[in-house]
């Protein structure tokens, strides 16, 4: 899909609205960690009443504790961002959700970077640009049963979200994974260029796609699966950034 990781900040309320058991003010729940997921909540509430679950204080350093967190029965779904990379937050556990609210995570900047389960969210999304190849193209990941419920404006696009230019590629492209039962509940006023619905129709070529940005997206999906997958990514992952802990955790405050 096109329009960047942040056009999902639009795409997934218009896409979902119509899940919400409040038909006269449609809500969901945002997990608020940092500016990402801040923007989000900001976005949904052109369509809707987004509730923002965890409390949040700035400065954002934390995640607090979800068994807090007060989740609304008349949510459309739960969204989160599953790293913050301005404020160095990161969700390592998918969010509980309460029966029949599906859940949505912005990956942008850490998909293909450990494992991740696809399986307990109704939309994932993420520009290429970060992981996956160059910018111009997001990746959104959509449960079927979720397409069809747009805003009546809703524009044509994908949910698990994000622009590739961090860790996927190119900057162009967002990759957007919805679940399927996500697709089809989007706000009448969606527009075709982000209804999940369309996208679905039309085999994701709704408009002329970031060509560029696939296939730098293409190349990066290649190298992660010959040099052991995400996996191995992750271990390696985990070697570079402890050099830098141990030196940030034995400063003594000096660095934090």
């Amino acid at each position: 899909m096109q329009g960047g990781a942040s056009g999902q900040f639009a795409a997934i309320p218009l896409n979902l609205a119509a899940l919400s058991k409040n038909k006269l003010q449609p809500t969901a729940d945002y997990v608020v960690t940092g500016s990402w997921s801040e923007k989000a909540a900001k976005e949904a509430e052109k369509y809707m009443n987004p509730v923002k679950i965890n409390n949040p204080q700035k400065p954002y350093v934390t995640v607090s504790d979800p068994a807090s967190w007060s989740r609304n029965e008349d949510a459309a779904y739960l969204y989160y961002c599953a790293n913050e990379t301005v404020h160095g937050v990161e969700i390592c556990e998918a969010p509980e959700t309460l029966p029949g609210v599906p859940l949505v995570a912005d990956v942008s900047s850490n998909i293909l970077s450990r494992p991740f389960d696809v399986s307990k969210h109704g939309i994932v999304y993420g520009g290429t640009q970060k992981n996956l190849g160059a910018a111009g193209l997001t990746i959104a990941i959509v449960q079927k049963d979720l397409i069809g419920h747009e805003h009546k404006m809703t524009p044509s696009h994908g949910i698990v979200y994000g622009g590739t230019q961090k860790n996927l590629g190119a900057a162009g492209l967002t990759i957007a994974i919805v679940q399927k039962d996500l697709i089809g509940h989007e706000h009448k006023m969606t527009p075709s260029v982000f209804s999940y619905r369309e996208m679905e129709k039309n085999n994701s070529v709704y408009n002329t796609p970031s060509t560029y940005g696939i296939y730098i997206t293409k190349l990066v999906l290649e190298w992660i699966k010959e040099t052991g997958g995400v996996h191995a990514l992750f271990e390696r992952n985990q070697r570079k950034s402890s050099m830098i802990y141990d030196i940030i955790n034995s400063s003594d405050g000096f660095y934090s």
